[in-house]
């Protein structure tokens, strides 16, 4: 791979502005994304009543894997329109999109006052919101990237990427919240829709930070000189295809590993008894919540070694981290269950991967292919874990087959970042070939 060169110098001013506009953007959509996940016991009472209730919840998690699915039209829509008409532009839409259908979710009403149309209506906000946070890591990534100086890329997207982690840990600790009120009180049927609710105020305050930003140095330079791509898709599927797979990989290890410790464990220790929903996302809450505080410095240690080797790194970590995690989660003991799931948060964040996947491909088509290997990685394999998870798990529980799911996965990461050369904190990733 030839280099991936940002030919304008972002001035300090600006960059910033630029971080924070894709930053708090993107935690505020990862936030309401997670919710579907956080309150999945209830949504599966509500929308989805059966009367087993390991397939009412599986129901649930096959909803939640759609908005995964629907994620790569989102990508190539707001991928294509994020490198022609700008960055900015795109995640204005992105963000107001899934303000407006995570609200919506908290509104339908349930299947007991209208039937079947309540579960259509979910299925259908849940695919909008695919669709939404399908054109958001792209352009968010790459409005924080381009907008900084290369030897800062690795520090400030792992900033990026941290909010992601921490848009999840505060659904799931939301989720955690509400959990705790007693099934006894009245409150219990309807406080699962306020974290829902509260995304339209949250959501305002995302567009009002990311109406004030501009695209990046970088790309207003490409408009300027008329060097914009007029087909950034099909360039990226041309020209760009070993970076591609690469990006699909370590996204799809980053996806599959975090959907089994925060989306399938906790409701499979519910299901099975070892915990109640509060504890269980409480202690699934530490996953991301560690993820998030070490992204930056494994981003800044990116910056001095290589994208490359902390990549490795996250990678071989998680390998270790998978089956002790499982292990220590069904172990009956609450301090070791918590253990187990922070072991995997530290291997998550060193997977600080927004610095890694921009710099995989060039300005042009730069939202395109991150959007494109992002959405296809967590819609083929990352969205539907919870889901292929449940069946591998069989009747008695058992977490071997989910474990070496995620490591199969994890392996074949590892194998492809390991063709991977680059030189420390710059833009000349190669693939050996």
């Amino acid at each position: 791979m030839g280099r991936v060169d940002l030919q304008v110098t972002p001035s300090v001013t600006s960059g910033r502005r630029e971080v924070v506009a894709g930053s708090v953007g993107n935690l505020v959509e990862w936030y309401e994304f997670a919710l579907f996940g956080a309150f999945a016991t209830p949504i599966a009472a509500t929308f989805f009543p059966e009367a087993d209730a390991a397939r009412s919840l599986l129901t649930v998690f096959g909803v939640f894997g759609l908005a995964f699915v629907m994620r790569p039209f989102g990508a190539l829509l707001f991928g294509h329109l994020g490198d022609r008409v700008g960055r900015r532009h795109v995640l204005v839409a992105t963000l107001g999109l899934m303000a407006v259908a995570t609200a919506g979710i908290g509104l339908v009403p349930s299947h007991a006052r209208v039937g079947v149309v309540a579960p259509v209506l979910v299925i259908v906000l849940r695919s909008v919101q695919g669709v939404a946070i399908g054109g958001e890591f792209g352009g968010s990534a790459s409005l924080v990237v381009e907008g900084v100086e290369p030897r800062h890329r690795g520090w400030y997207g792992g900033w990026h990427w941290a909010t992601t982690g921490a848009g999840l840990a505060i659904g799931i600790a939301a989720g955690a919240l509400v959990g705790m009120i007693p099934a006894s009180s009245p409150a219990a049927a309807w406080a699962w829709r306020v974290p829902f609710l509260v995304a339209l105020p949250l959501g305002v305050v995302g567009l009002v930070v990311r109406t004030r930003v501009d695209d990046s140095a970088a790309f207003r330079d490409l408009r300027a000189t008329g060097r914009l791509a007029r087909r950034p898709l099909r360039d990226a599927l041309e020209q760009s295809r070993p970076q591609l797979a690469v990006g699909f990989t370590t996204v799809a290890a980053a996806a599959v590993t975090f959907n089994l410790f925060s989306v399938f464990l906790p409701n499979h220790l519910v299901l099975h008894g070892w915990m109640d929903l509060p504890t269980a996302l409480g202690v699934a809450f530490v996953t991301p919540l560690l993820g998030s505080a070490t992204a930056p410095w494994f981003g800044r240690l990116s910056d001095r070694v290589g994208r490359r080797v902390v990549v490795l790194a996250g990678l071989v970590g998680l390998v270790a981290a998978i089956p002790l995690g499982l292990w220590l989660a069904t172990s009956g003991s609450l301090a070791w269950t918590l253990f187990g799931f922070a072991v995997v948060g530290v291997p998550l964040g060193c997977l600080s991967l927004t610095a890694f996947l921009a710099e995989l491909f060039p300005t042009p088509v730069r939202h395109s292919g991150i959007s494109l290997s992002y959405g296809l990685a967590t819609a083929i394999l990352g969205g539907t874990a919870p889901v292929v998870a449940s069946v591998l798990s069989g009747q008695d529980g058992g977490l071997v087959l989910p474990g070496l799911y995620g490591l199969a996965t994890v392996g074949v990461a590892v194998v492809v970042v390991w063709r991977v050369s680059s030189g420390p904190g710059d833009s000349t990733d190669r693939l050996r070939t």
